[in-house]
């Protein structure tokens, strides 16, 4: 019983783990294009 509880916490902290590097990435990938549109901006 108390393998199943921990193989559960597991799982959930992996979920966890997975959505928040996901969220990061978003985050970096929005945060590069800004930046890129900034850049040009200034260019022309």
């Amino acid at each position: 019983m108390r393998k199943f509880i921990y193989l559960s916490l597991i799982e959930k902290l992996k979920q966890i783990k997975d959505e928040a590097g996901g969220r990061l990435s978003n985050i970096l990938t929005f945060g590069t294009t800004i930046w890129r549109i900034s850049k040009k901006a200034k260019h022309s």
